[in-house]
């Protein structure tokens, strides 16, 4: 019996001396202001990370820090509101990069992570100090790479990278290769719940995630775009490159494109599957939802005010059921696939409200029509050379 418990008590050792071990680290910045946390041994959140080790926590009081902050252990940051008063990232330089898992391409940011955890909360990051970049290395506000944890209440700003470049992510999630074994991959896993997050003034994107093993969890927040990206097609959240996601009360505004070819997004679903949109609302874009994917769930968002259609589904087996669409250039939602599934709903002041375009086994039904043309409530009409894959412009690091 002795022998028996002996392991089990052994791992409970090793767990108490390993929280006991974990400290609290509090950073108040050098300059003086109302918000000051007394007794905070450290002015700059990377004198306490110099000196912090897995399962630490760094406390950063409300102030600035004009510094870019790299994780590579298991450490948490977390911001100490007090009042309305909340800690600022805003780095004047970003020295260091890392090459993203899928490509290669070097990504930067006002926060890296690159450890197995990372968990983030309560703090703004601006980047308007660093100002329009070169291309080169693609420019993110938070880079979680192949990090699986939370980013909580976390307001990202002004990250624009370059004018004539597909650079300006505000949150980027990337799993991928870590090593090989044996001439065998071994995948990373970032599996992240982002919660109240919310992104302005971006250049490319809100939140992106991607890669084999990332894995969202998105609940609330906002997606504020540039409205006209000038050249760059700019989305509120995308999800692909095998990336797998559940959205829920996002919403996201402000994403056209002046190319007529190309179609930005409030949500750009890219080559992937099994994603699930809910209760989120897309305005004043030129697409609310782009899937260019299979066997993703649109349930119950709002799509209202774009410039070209509410929901497009380029794929199978798609189910899109009890939303909300109205006012769009248009249609309601634009089909191009088989099997797929548009159930209940509103379709409201719409030129066209379901148009398919190929595919075998689509259906509709149950959806409310409001003031759109009887003829075209639901039609199946030629090809548009407008709304194909092509249309879509993904941030990528390949």
């Amino acid at each position: 019996m002795t022998r028996r418990l002996l392991p089990a008590a052994l791992a409970l050792a090793a767990a108490l001396a390993s929280s006991a071990a974990a400290e609290i680290r509090y950073v108040n910045d050098a300059t003086p202001d109302p918000f000051q946390c007394e007794g905070a041994p450290y002015s700059t959140i990377g004198a306490a990370l110099a000196v912090s080790q897995a399962g630490d926590e760094i406390r950063i009081c409300p102030g600035v820090y004009p510094e870019q902050i790299v994780v590579t252990t298991d450490i948490r940051l977390t911001g100490v509101p007090l009042g309305t008063a909340r800690p600022l990232i805003r780095p004047t330089a970003l020295p260091t990069s890392r090459p993203s898992l899928l490509g290669g391409a070097p990504v930067t940011g006002a926060i890296i992570a690159d450890a197995e955890s990372a968990r983030i909360r309560n703090l703004d990051v601006d980047l308007g100090a660093i100002g329009e970049t070169s291309c080169t290395p693609l420019l993110t506000g938070v880079y979680l790479r192949n990090a699986s944890g939370i980013v909580e209440d976390v307001n990202i700003r002004n990250v624009y990278g370059g004018t004539a470049c597909d650079s300006g992510v505000g949150l980027y999630v990337e799993s991928g290769q870590i090593r090989d074994e044996l001439g065998k991959p071994i995948l990373g896993l970032a599996r992240v719940i982002i919660r109240s997050t919310n992104y302005e003034g971006y250049r490319k994107a809100g939140l992106v995630g991607a890669g084999p093993r990332t894995i969202l969890s998105v609940k609330g927040g906002t997606a504020t775009g540039p409205g006209d990206g000038g050249g760059i097609v700019p989305y509120g959240l995308q999800i692909g490159f095998d990336a797998k996601a559940r959205v829920s009360g996002f919403t996201t505004s402000g994403n056209r494109s002046s190319d007529p070819a190309r179609a930005a997004a409030g949500f750009l679903v890219w080559r992937t599957d099994q994603i699930t949109i809910r209760k989120s609302s897309v305005t004043d874009s030129d697409e609310g939802i782009l899937v260019v994917g299979d066997r993703v769930k649109v349930k119950k968002n709002k799509l209202s005010g774009l410039g070209r259609d509410g929901l497009v589904l380029l794929g199978d087996a798609n189910i899109a059921t009890g939303n909300l669409i109205e006012a769009t250039n248009v249609s309601g939602a634009f089909i191009n696939g088989s099997r797929n599934t548009v159930r209940g709903g509103v379709m409201r002041n719409l030129p066209v409200g379901l148009w398919f375009q190929n595919g075998i086994g689509n259906r509709f039904g149950g959806v409310r029509f409001d003031v759109v043309p009887k003829a075209t409530q639901g039609l199946e009409a030629g090809i548009r050379a407008d709304m194909t894959e092509a249309a879509a412009a993904p941030f990528t690091t390949n």
